[in-house]
């Protein structure tokens, strides 16, 4: 939701990015293009937080 089109973006210290980054490729999960994705994320999270309320409600009255 909030516009990021993968819908799942992870955060944390630069030891653990580089964690679940091999974790990923361990799980055969590579992905192109990240940059792209992370500056969509990125934009949701700083534009679009106001619209997260609106975004629950959404996802709750889809999952009904």
């Amino acid at each position: 939701g909030l516009g990021a089109p993968v819908g799942t973006m992870l955060g944390g210290s630069k030891d653990f990015i580089q964690g679940a980054v091999r974790a990923r490729k361990v799980l055969g999960g590579g992905m192109r293009q990240l940059g792209v994705l992370a500056a969509a994320g990125k934009i949701a999270l700083s534009d679009m937080i106001g619209r997260l309320e609106e975004d629950h409600r959404n996802a709750r009255s889809f999952a009904q």
